[in-house]
């Protein structure tokens, strides 16, 4: 939807001039303050600039929270009106695709049973031309025997590609079709996870797939919790000191 009002930016910088200024102010400040304590003067000129930044910056942040109060709540209202169509949509198509997997699976199911019945058919197929075939080498009958040999290698090539069927991926065994409407489905093969053991898990091989935020936020919290123990490789752990102003 379009708006005559004029741009966010452009308003908070009128609305906001004041506080902006008590910011350049603090910051003129900052940039003529000591950037070593040597004296009473300097500890006391430092330790006013951090109670002035903090208090400064709660006014600040409180301005913005104010102002984007607004905009979040008329967020969380375009939110709550459309969230029951969405959810309602969505249940209805994972509850319908899960159909659909089902009948994939299925499918899959189906056609590789076929494929080892034809391999087992196929197999006892050659093993019986090949044991006509010894009879008839027996009875020194040898063109009957051939004809058994050849019919026992032809079997025995279709029992291999019925069992190269059978080994085949699951998403290869389901064709593709097309439904009177037009839609086309198909077998896809998708790798998914199931964790049985959360302790057993070699966190090392998941290392190129975790953000380093991640980790520092672990670390953090390891930290906090297990100062007294063995350091971590790799982690420096210490105590530090910070300076306390109020």
């Amino acid at each position: 939807m379009l708006s005559n009002n004029p741009p966010i930016a452009a308003r908070l910088t009128i609305e906001c001039e004041a506080l902006i200024a008590d910011v350049d102010r603090l910051a003129e400040r900052a940039n003529a303050a000591p950037r070593q304590i040597r004296t009473g003067t300097d500890l006391d000129a430092v330790t006013q600039l951090v109670k002035d930044a903090r208090a400064l910056d709660k006014r600040v942040d409180a301005a913005r929270v104010a102002e984007k109060e607004p905009y979040l709540t008329a967020g969380r209202e375009v939110d709550s009106f459309f969230k029951p169509t969405l959810d309602r949509l969505s249940r209805i198509a994972v509850a319908f695709q899960r159909i659909a997997d089902d009948h994939a699976r299925a499918q899959a199911a189906e056609a590789r049973r076929k494929a080892e019945e034809e391999a087992a058919r196929a197999r006892a197929e050659a093993q019986r031309q090949r044991e006509i075939a010894e009879r008839a080498a027996a009875a020194e009958r040898a063109r009957t025997a051939a004809k058994a040999e050849d019919r026992a290698a032809v079997a025995d090539a279709r029992a291999e590609e019925a069992e190269r069927l059978a080994a085949a991926p699951s998403a290869s065994l389901v064709g593709q079709t097309t439904t009177a409407s037009g839609v086309t489905a198909s077998g896809k093969a998708v790798w998914v996870h199931e964790i049985t053991d959360y302790d057993r898990i070699p966190l090392d091989l998941l290392r190129p797939y975790l953000k380093r935020e991640h980790v520092e936020a672990a670390l953090r919290q390891f930290v906090k919790f297990n100062t007294n123990t063995k350091p971590l490789t790799g982690v420096k752990i210490f105590a530090d000191v910070k300076a306390s102003i109020r």
